[in-house]
């Protein structure tokens, strides 16, 4: 039973962890933690991904209640997508301190 249930936990995991999977979705998550962004800006700011890649990305994330676009045509995150990059900071923290035992 427990075997079960952590297989069921891992195949959830996978599709969740999809969400924010790829070069892009979780950068672009991070480019909006503290504004909203138009799509120009994101592309100004990642100057290596495509238009048709970040606007691929953008309404995967938008689908998937990561973030939304305003009546000014701004990207934001939703709430939802605050807690993934309140989680994001806590993974970086946790992993920079891993590289300052690992030095």
């Amino acid at each position: 039973m427990m075997e079960l249930r952590q297989q069921i936990d891992l195949e959830n995991f996978e599709v969740q962890r999809k969400k924010i999977s790829g070069k892009w979705k979780s950068v672009i998550l991070w480019l909006m933690l503290n504004r909203p962004l138009k799509f120009n800006k994101i592309k100004q700011l990642l100057p290596k991904i495509s238009s048709r890649m970040l606007s691929q990305c953008l309404k995967e994330m938008e689908t998937d209640g990561l973030i939304y676009k305003t009546d000014s045509n701004n990207y934001v995150h939703t709430t939802i997508g605050g807690e993934v990059c309140d989680i994001m900071i806590l993974l970086n923290k946790t992993i920079s301190k891993l590289n300052t035992v690992a030095a």
